[in-house]
């Protein structure tokens, strides 16, 4: 930053809102001093979110393209991190139900739910409690295949293990997450 930056300048140098900057910086006036350091995270248009017919296995999909953004903005998670792990665990079906009792567009168990304050059935609240769940690994694996793995098997094992836990499912969860995410990222 330079003596005389505004936000309005530094958003349209970096190509994000003023109201991203605020957000993202948690800044709650217009005013930046010179010696205030801001972050700036690129931020995905959604006009640059090219999804390939591989990746869209159902037209519904797109309906989470902006929610999963913003919420990928707000929380610092990679936007194909986040798109990835929605397409593995509900391929967009916002209704589905697993096996061991996950529920709906992120397969949020109910504990996990209740713990984040969400309903995992609202698919909005899904894709929030999931990204705040995925900050919250993030800060404590730094480690983003550590933190897919916790979110697919829970922090508890992959700390017991000292990374993926050696259960097969988890093994093939991260593996179809990050095949989605380089998919995404060749965009």
């Amino acid at each position: 930053m330079k003596k005389g930056d505004t936000l309005w300048g530094i958003s349209e140098r970096f190509g994000v809102t003023i109201s991203q900057l605020k957000e993202f910086n948690q800044l709650f006036s217009d005013t930046i001093f010179i010696d205030q350091v801001l972050k700036v995270q690129e931020i995905p248009k959604i006009d640059d979110i090219i999804l390939s017919p591989e990746i869209i296995e159902d037209e519904r999909i797109l309906n989470w393209v902006t929610p999963i953004r913003n919420y990928s903005i707000k929380h610092e998670i990679p936007f194909p991190i986040l798109f990835g792990i929605m397409l593995a665990e509900s391929s967009g079906d916002p209704n589905k139900v697993s096996k061991k009792g996950a529920i709906g567009l992120m397969q949020l168990l109910p504990q996990t739910a209740n713990w984040l304050s969400v309903n995992p059935c609202d698919p909005i609240q899904s894709i929030e409690g999931a990204a705040r769940f995925l900050k919250e690994l993030f800060d404590q694996f730094k480690d983003w295949e550590l933190v897919v793995a916790a979110y697919n098997a829970g922090p508890d094992k992959v700390i017991k293990h000292s990374g993926i836990p050696p259960i097969d499912e988890t093994r093939e969860y991260v593996q179809k997450v990050f095949s989605y995410v380089k998919k995404l990222e060749k965009r």
